[in-house]
């Protein structure tokens, strides 16, 4: 770089050549069986909206996308080639409590109830019809684990684990 010359700021996000509209820098892509019913749940637990839906002529999705808050899910119907791999998201919401009893309507089940965390999230756990588990929270004041909840953690942690 010229000494003389100031650094180019960085581009907005909106004019990163190497990202669609709408996209963050990760994206998760859910497959798995039952992708419409899935989106269905998308929208019904956590307002989702459907950006795109790319239909197979066997009616299965190849492909679809929904909006959830600020990101976007990727899903599409599991085959042969691509087997249903069920995940964790950590999802972030305004109210957690709403979200979850919401989620629960939609026909999740709940895996642990929504409860202020050590660590400053009010926070609370479904799994969906589909085997993903989501971990709602919201950010009640960000406070790193201390040492002495980090044997209770791994415990909490292991508990939500098992499906």
């Amino acid at each position: 770089m010229n000494e003389g010359a100031a650094p180019s700021p960085a581009p907005a996000k909106s004019e990163l050549h190497y990202m669609r509209p709408g996209f963050g820098s990760i994206t998760p892509y859910i497959v798995i069986h039952g992708a419409a019913q899935f989106i269905d749940f998308l929208k019904a637990a956590f307002a989702g909206t459907e950006r795109l839906r790319v239909p197979l002529p066997d009616g299965s999705l190849m492909h679809a996308e929904v909006a959830v808050g600020n990101g976007i899910i990727e899903t599409a119907d599991a085959n042969d080639q691509f087997p249903a791999a069920p995940t964790d998201i950590h999802l972030y919401v305004d109210d957690a409590d709403v979200t979850y009893a919401r989620a629960l309507q939609a026909g999740a089940r709940p895996i642990y109830e929504v409860a202020d965390q050590p660590w400053g999230d009010r926070q609370g756990a479904v799994q969906d019809p589909f085997g993903n588990h989501w971990y709602i929270a919201m950010v009640k004041g960000w406070t790193p684990v201390p040492r002495e909840f980090a044997p209770c953690s791994l415990t909490y942690i292991s508990t939500a684990r098992k499906r």
